[in-house]
C-alpha cells in the first residue's frame, strides 16, 4: 500500500483591530519557511498568501482525518 505524502506549512499571524471600529482590522502574515511576508486588509487578502505558499484551502486535504478548511464558512468554522 502506498502511503500518502503529506505537505504542511507554518505561518504566523497577528491581526488586529484599527481604532475601536470591530469592522475594521489589519493582519500580518508571514510564511515560516521561506520568511515571506506580508500586510493584509482583509479575509480575501490574507487566504490569497496563504494559499499562494500552501495550496487552496478548500481542497481535500491528502490526510484524510484532516479538518478541511471551507472559505464560505470562515477559518474558524472547523474548530466549532
Amino acid at each position: 500500500m502506498k502511503k500518502a505524502t503529506v505537505h504542511h506549512d507554518s505561518f504566523v499571524v497577528r491581526i488586529w483591530r484599527e481604532k475601536d471600529d470591530a469592522a475594521d482590522w489589519r493582519g500580518w502574515v508571514q510564511h515560516a519557511g521561506t520568511g515571506q511576508e506580508t500586510y493584509v486588509r482583509d479575509l480575501d487578502e490574507l487566504l490569497a498568501f496563504l494559499e499562494g505558499r500552501a495550496g487552496r484551502l478548500s481542497d481535500p486535504p491528502s490526510n484524510p482525518g484532516a479538518p478541511v478548511l471551507s472559505v464560505a464558512e470562515g477559518p474558524a468554522a472547523h474548530l466549532k
